[in-house]
């Protein structure tokens, strides 16, 4: 059966990418072991132990408030302060990638893509994608590290995403020594 063609016209913005590029983050380190989390919760419940009994477990005051602010360093890194340095991180790769900023059209047919836009013209096999995600809606995709798409959730609705996340799992399959990450679907 053949797969009809897909076509969008895409002018993504900064914030739009922004969002994304966060969002991606997060769900990167959603999926590694918080030690860093782990040990904020740890180093704080060894901070708070000295303050209250800290003549009993022979720590002084100050070392006690190191670990105290340490740990809730830690603890609080990965929901405040990670994304802030995620964000500043996506725009400065969102001012720095020409491709991100300029009205690209997509054309999905069969195991290609046709991208079109003022720096980059021709069909790439989507078995070179190395990266692919589908996150609140919005779908990425990359080339290596120097060819990065976003297509915005507003131009995608749920039948859509899933026919081009059908494609990209197809194309997955079928060439294993490829780097897909594979579909995370968040919301």
């Amino acid at each position: 059966m053949e797969q009809k063609a897909l076509t969008y016209t895409v002018l993504l913005t900064r914030d739009e990418y922004i969002a994304f590029r966060v969002r991606q983050k997060k769900q990167d380190r959603k999926e590694r072991l918080p030690l860093l989390s782990f040990a904020g919760a740890v180093g704080f419940l060894a901070g708070a132990a000295g303050l209250f009994f800290g003549d009993l477990i022979q720590m002084t005051a100050g070392t006690s408030l190191c670990l105290l602010l340490l740990g809730l360093f830690c603890f609080v890194y990965d929901g405040m302060i990670a994304p802030l340095l995620d964000g500043g991180a996506a725009a400065k790769e969102y001012d720095g990638k020409e491709e991100l900023r300029m009205a690209t059209t997509f054309v999905f047919e069969g195991d290609r893509v046709k991208v079109d836009n003022g720096r980059v013209k021709g069909n790439l096999p989507l078995r070179l994608v190395t990266r692919w995600d589908v996150l609140a809606g919005q779908f990425s995709f990359a080339f290596g590290r120097e060819l990065s798409f976003v297509i915005p959730a507003r131009l995608l609705d749920e039948s859509q995403t899933a026919e081009l996340k059908n494609r990209m799992e197809t194309v997955s399959r079928e060439t294993p020594e490829s780097r897909n990450t594979g579909g995370k679907a968040a919301v």
